[in-house]
């Protein structure tokens, strides 16, 4: 074999493997971040599910006071900022997930929202979400939810 033909079959096989490297290097890194987006998923369900309790308890001490749907919207406002936290990206992730059950079957936060589209507080005012979400809170028991379905629409 040539001295050339040599030097063309090492640069071939080097190619080859290098190709083959790079190609598990690619395989590896696609996993990687596919478990990342897995775990940053993951980490932002349990971040809004604390996000939600919290809320939850809020609303709760609000209504054990006897203050409604301003005051509600008011201490949500000032907690939010205390913690530093966007109410306008919480209210759109809840508005998102369609599948997380603790959004789906919360009587207080259907009604939380309901409220907010209501006064256009972190979300376009939308009487007709408003009623959506009231009517859906109303339907899980809550009676804030109720006694709105029925003063605003009834």
């Amino acid at each position: 074999m040539s001295y050339e033909k040599s030097l063309l079959n090492i640069y071939n096989n080097q190619s080859t493997e290098h190709s083959i490297q790079s190609a598990i290097y690619d395989d590896k890194e696609q996993i990687v971040s596919s478990k990342l987006a897995d775990l940053s998923l993951h980490d932002s369900q349990e971040l809004l599910n604390r996000v939600i309790e919290e809320l939850c308890d809020l609303y709760n001490k609000e209504v054990m006071k006897e203050n409604y749907n301003d005051s509600i919207i008011y201490s949500i406002d000032q907690h939010m900022a205390n913690k530093q936290k966007k109410p306008e990206e919480i209210f759109n992730l809840c508005l998102n997930n369609k599948t997380n059950p603790i959004i789906q079957t919360n009587s207080i936060i259907q009604h939380i929202l309901g409220m907010c589209y209501n006064y256009g507080k972190w979300i376009k005012n939308d009487n007709n979400q408003a009623f959506i979400h009231y009517q859906k809170s109303a339907e899980l028991g809550n009676s804030n939810g109720m006694a709105d379905v029925v003063s605003r629409y009834g």
